[in-house]
């Protein structure tokens, strides 16, 4: 059930857009996210799932506008790990 959520385009997007989002209150992430996007060639950085990621990284309103059709039983979360 998960995967079949997460394989859906909006599903993944949202997913994606929340862990960008997560990244971005890092500063630490940021700055990953920015070497990447130096170094990566043009597939990489023209992919919508890694334009995605960059502006939830500007914006956490941005993933707003990722809906994501769940189980009502299924809830996602993004949990920062401990380490």
């Amino acid at each position: 059930m998960v995967l079949a959520a997460i394989e859906s385009g909006e599903c993944l997007q949202k997913t994606i857009c929340l862990f960008g989002a997560q990244l971005g209150s890092s500063p630490k992430g940021k700055f990953a996210v920015s070497i990447v996007d130096k170094l990566a060639p043009q597939s990489v950085q023209k992919n919508e799932y890694f334009k995605t990621l960059k502006n939830s990284l500007q914006d956490n309103s941005y993933c707003s506008r990722f809906k994501c059709r769940t189980n009502e039983a299924t809830t996602y979360h993004v949990v920062p790990s401990n380490n």
